[in-house]
């Protein structure tokens, strides 16, 4: 069974009517109702005048005058537009600069893979093999771009006819760049976090894929990897306990053993995705392969992106273009797997799974 059928049998997306205190407009893009609310705003659904619908998601008006917020959306913003694939939304207009801050890329009315399994139990092999192939996809264009996701989760990945797609860059980040981490603050979700972090520890690429597997160890069983519990509870297990895979199919295991292995060192690169689901099915083929494009580490592609300049002041309409972005981008790094030292701790459990880690990594 295809993951197009599994999804086809959930409930989509429920679109509800705005607020009194709603934005009726934002920069030319009328709103027409709520699709969801997050964190930091809400997203809604917009319409250009010619009647494209969109995701047009706008930050609170109390998460926008705190900076750190502001920058964070920046981010988002300037992520989503250097980022080329089919397995992501595609973006179509924002203003960084505003005084409600916004974003508008294309509306994809798909359920998200935790409805998916919520409301038709766990996955069929089959479509937990697609899933795995078209994250890897997504994880890879990200990755080339030098950015690393750090929200991987069931939530965050929408199923529709052609595979999944990986929205939501709300807490990307560039592992050579500044942290918008601060003390005591761990973005993500404990579920779906590597050990280092769920310690706050700096990420790399090797990150998103601890929680590609932890994703699909999720879709295949129901259940999370570590379970569900307190955000510390969590994280202690996610640092410290051995994960338990004997609820999963064994044509599975390779992938998920490899990608949620402590030491970020020793998870595989995405190139090495579809080998371990072909080792996992015997030497099989999987039911759809993917070219990849590049052998060992994410490789920044040649020459600039568009969009990127569109970041220094506001703009609107769907039809403008970009110029050139920066640069390529420098080569993923990983951490020093071996040398790993909590400093960090961001809860009282956390400070003793960040112990465990370095003993068993020692």
């Amino acid at each position: 069974m295809k993951l197009s059928d599994v999804a086809g049998r959930a409930s989509r997306p429920e679109v509800t009517p705005l607020l009194a205190g709603d934005p009726r407009e934002l920069g030319g893009y009328r709103l027409q109702g709520r699709i969801g609310r997050g964190g930091m705003g809400t997203v809604y659904l917009g319409a250009t005048r010619s009647g494209r619908l969109l995701a047009v998601k706008v930050i609170s008006p109390e998460a926008a005058a705190e900076d750190k917020n502001r920058e964070r959306f920046r981010r988002e913003v300037k992520a989503a537009a250097e980022i080329r694939s089919p397995r992501t939304a595609t973006v179509i207009d924002w203003d960084v600069d505003a005084a409600t801050p916004w974003l508008a890329s294309e509306y994809l009315p798909w359920p998200n893979l935790a409805d998916v399994v919520r409301e038709n139990g766990p996955l069929p092999e089959p479509a937990v093999r697609e899933l795995a192939l078209g994250l890897a996809e997504a994880l890879a264009a990200i990755h080339r771009a030098g950015l690393v996701h750090r929200d991987v989760k069931p939530s965050n990945i929408l199923i529709g006819e052609d595979g999944p797609r990986l929205i939501d860059l709300g807490i990307v980040t560039d592992p050579d760049g500044p942290t918008l981490t601060y003390s005591q603050e761990v973005l993500g979700t404990p579920q779906y976090m590597s050990p280092e972090q769920a310690l706050g520890l700096p990420v790399t690429a090797a990150s998103d894929i601890w929680s590609l597997g932890a994703v699909v160890y999720a879709a295949a069983t129901g259940t999370a990897l570590f379970g569900r519990g307190a955000p510390p509870e969590v994280t202690y297990r996610v640092v410290h306990a051995r994960p338990l895979l004997g609820a999963l199919a064994e044509g599975l295991r390779p992938l998920v053993r490899a990608c949620v292995a402590k030491d970020p060192a020793d998870r595989p690169e995405l190139s090495r995705v579809a080998e371990l689901l072909r080792a996992g099915d015997g030497g099989r083929e999987p039911g759809q392969r993917v070219r990849w494009p590049w052998s060992g580490g994410a490789r920044p592609l040649p020459g600039g992106r568009p969009g990127a300049d569109r970041l220094a002041g506001p703009r609107s309409g769907a039809d403008r273009q970009g110029g050139d972005a920066e640069g390529a981008r420098r080569r993923r790094r990983r951490l020093p797997g071996r040398a790993v030292t909590v400093g960090l701790a961001v809860a009282t459990a956390a400070a003793v799974a960040g112990a465990a880690l370095a003993a068993y990594l020692a």
